[in-house]
């Protein structure tokens, strides 16, 4: 929470979210930026993202991915362009969320908390240092939603469409945390722009109105966590990236 005031003091926008680099096999990069609450499905997206590499489809075509923040990040503003870097180095999620092997096939790096019992933890390191503190460009900012059951991915033709969807910062609760059912949080992330909403909103704003003036791809992603169709989350991934395809 200090950490994320303190880049609000220097203008940067915290944010609770994920970030990754994919690396496709015609040389293009593209860069995603999802924002979303504890269990909005940031992280489950990603796992989405790297099977669906492992799969024999036409659609994955990576060489690879690269996770530049899967919990904290900030948008910063620099030479006219919207620009990312990360917070931590690891991974704190959900045992029960991650696919069945993926946090054993990583044992001898991963911290497991409880692992008999229900919304078990682990932590695992997934990026350096170099890379998490260094900024990237920012092709596509999506907010995780988990609670409207669609599929696919989302564009918010005007900034003040996309606000309301993120500052309003709604999920549907998984027990991740000690709120149930479907809650809001200011822009989804109580570690700091909750505390300081307005300096918050006014560089809110200001990022958000440069990623649409640069033509920076904003919606959401329909994650459906929070419904009773979770295996739609796998659909959504295949869409996002024949979406990134077209970018």
């Amino acid at each position: 929470t200090l950490h994320n005031v303190r880049k609000m003091q220097n203008g940067s926008l915290p944010i609770h979210g994920s970030m990754i680099n994919i690396h496709f096999r015609n040389s293009k990069t593209k860069s995603i930026v999802m924002i979303g609450d504890s269990g909005a499905g940031k992280s489950e997206t990603i796992e989405v993202l790297k099977n669906l590499n492992n799969e024999d489809l036409d659609i994955s075509r990576i060489d690879k991915m690269d996770v530049v923040f899967d919990d904290m990040g900030s948008l910063t503003i620099v030479d006219g362009r919207v620009l990312a870097k990360g917070t931590e180095i690891g991974a704190f999620v959900r045992l029960d969320d991650l696919d069945k092997g993926t946090a054993y096939r990583d044992m001898d790096r991963t911290i497991f908390f409880n692992p008999e019992t229900s919304n078990a933890r682990v932590v695992s390191p997934i990026s350096s240092y170099e890379l998490i503190s260094n900024y990237h460009p920012v092709d596509m900012v999506l907010y995780a939603n988990n609670y409207d059951s669609k599929v696919g991915v989302h564009r918010f033709v005007d900034y003040q469409d996309a606000k309301k969807v993120f500052v309003e910062g709604k999920r549907f609760a998984l027990g991740t945390t000690q709120e149930t059912g479907l809650s809001s949080t200011y822009f989804a992330n109580p570690f700091g722009p909750m505390q300081q909403q307005d300096l918050c909103n006014e560089i809110m704003d200001k990022v958000f109105n440069k990623l649409y003036d640069n033509g920076v791809y904003v919606g959401e992603i329909y994650t459906n966590l929070g419904t009773d169709h979770k295996e739609n989350l796998k659909e959504s991934g295949k869409q996002l990236l024949e979406l990134l395809k077209k970018l």
